[in-house]
C-alpha cells in the first residue's frame, strides 16, 4: 500500500496520484511536493481521523442483547446487523456480536418451542 507524500492517505500500490488530494505519488523519497490550492506548502502530518476508524455496529449489540430476553426479536436485528457489517467493507464491526445474537436467538426460538410442547 502506498500513502501519499501529501495527506499520508492510503492508496494502491499502481496508483500515479493520490486518490484523496491529488498529489503525485512518484516523488522521490525527501523530494519538495508541489502545493495543490488551500492545502499549503510541504507534506501533511499524518493525523488520526476517527471518522475513518471501523466502529461497532449498535444493531448488532442490540440484537445480541435482546436475543437473550426475547429470542425473536433479537435473531431479527442480528441477521440484519451481521449484512450491514458484511456490505461496510470493514467500517462497521460487530459481526461476532451479530452471530452469537443469531446463535442465541435461534437456541432461545428452539427451547421456547420444545417447553411450550412438553408443558402440553
Amino acid at each position: 500500500m502506498a500513502f501519499c507524500p501529501r495527506c499520508a492517505a492510503p492508496n494502491i500500490d499502481t496508483a500515479v496520484a493520490c486518490a484523496a488530494c491529488g498529489a503525485p505519488l512518484s516523488a522521490a523519497p525527501g523530494a519538495p511536493v508541489p502545493p495543490i490550492a488551500g492545502l499549503g506548502p510541504g507534506p501533511a502530518t499524518p493525523s488520526f481521523d476517527a471518522s475513518l476508524a471501523p466502529r461497532t455496529n449498535g444493531l448488532a449489540i442490540a440484537g445480541f442483547v435482546t436475543s437473550i430476553l426475547c429470542g425473536v426479536v433479537g435473531l431479527i436485528l442480528s441477521i440484519v446487523a451481521y449484512n450491514q457489517c458484511k456490505k461496510s467493507n470493514g467500517q462497521l464491526k460487530g459481526e461476532g456480536l451479530a452471530i452469537a445474537g443469531i446463535i442465541i436467538g435461534g437456541v432461545n426460538i428452539v427451547l421456547g418451542i420444545i417447553l411450550r410442547a412438553a408443558a402440553h
